[in-house]
C-alpha cells in the first residue's frame, strides 16, 4: 500500500520579505530551512488594506498567502477561515504569538492539530499589556 504524502505545516507570521525588519528576515530564514524538510503553507498577516483580502505571491521561490484587513480582529478572523479552508495541517506554527496566536490556537483546537507559537525577545512581556492583543494572546497560551 503506497504511503500518503504528509500533510503540510501552516507557517503563520505577521512579517515576511519584502517587509523590512528583523522579524521578516527571521521568518524567511526559518521558512527556507523548514521547506527543506516539510511542505509549508506560508501565511502572512497584515493590517493595511481597507478591504479584507487574501492574495497569493512568491518571494524567493516561497509561495505565500497574504491575509490583510483594516483591523487585527478582522485579520485574525480571515486567517482562521483560511486555515479552516486549506486544512487539515500536520502542524500549525505561529510566529509572534500576539498577532498569530489566536487564529493558530483556535484552528488547532478546532481540528485537534498540534501547534507551536514562537516568540522572540520581549514579545510576550510587552504585548500582554496591550488591550488590543491581550485576550487573543492569553487564549493562545492557555
Amino acid at each position: 500500500m503506497p504511503q500518503s504524502p504528509l500533510l503540510p505545516v501552516a507557517f503563520v507570521t505577521p512579517a515576511f520579505p519584502p517587509d523590512r525588519g528583523s522579524l521578516a528576515l527571521a521568518a524567511a530564514r526559518l521558512a527556507r530551512q523548514l521547506r527543506k524538510h516539510l511542505q509549508l503553507d506560508v501565511i502572512v498577516l497584515g493590517r493595511t488594506d481597507p478591504t479584507p483580502s487574501v492574495t497569493s505571491t512568491n518571494v524567493a521561490d516561497i509561495p505565500m498567502l497574504h491575509v490583510v484587513a483594516p483591523s487585527w480582529a478582522e485579520v485574525q478572523q480571515h486567517a482562521f477561515w483560511l486555515l479552516r479552508e486549506r486544512g487539515p495541517y500536520r502542524c500549525l506554527h505561529g510566529i509572534y504569538p500576539s498577532l498569530t496566536g489566536f487564529p493558530v490556537a483556535l484552528a488547532a483546537r478546532h481540528f485537534s492539530t498540534p501547534y507551536l507559537l514562537a516568540a522572540r525577545g520581549n514579545d510576550l512581556h510587552h504585548d500582554s499589556f496591550d488591550p488590543e492583543r491581550q485576550a487573543g494572546l492569553l487564549f493562545a497560551l492557555q
